[in-house]
């Protein structure tokens, strides 16, 4: 997998969660709070556990090095932004904040 597709791959997943997971209910209340009721597909959702994302790509295929690709994950191979609502924009990973977005 190139780091297009692994890209577009987290972004879909992570947006995904942001929508749908129970654990994110707050984020999108808090989405809704600066206005958002619709979060563009560029917002997304960082699990709690530290460790989801590096288990997820684990299960796809990915390697170690790939996944620091990411710039989502510590060098201990733990999740940057676990908890934290996150945006995707030119290129890169970042914690979501009113003025970002």
């Amino acid at each position: 997998m190139n780091k297009r597709e692994l890209t577009n791959r987290i972004v879909g997943s992570l947006h995904s969660l942001l929508v749908e997971a129970m654990e994110a209910k707050r984020a999108r209340e808090r989405l809704e709070r600066h206005g958002i009721r619709k979060p563009s597909r560029s917002l997304g959702y960082m699990p709690k556990d530290r460790e989801w994302l590096a288990h997820f790509l684990t299960e796809k295929g990915i390697t170690r090095e790939q996944m620091q690709a990411t710039g989502l994950l510590t060098k201990a191979g733990q999740a940057k932004y676990a908890g934290k609502i996150v945006l995707y924009s030119k290129g890169k990973f970042a914690p979501y904040t009113e003025g970002n977005a």
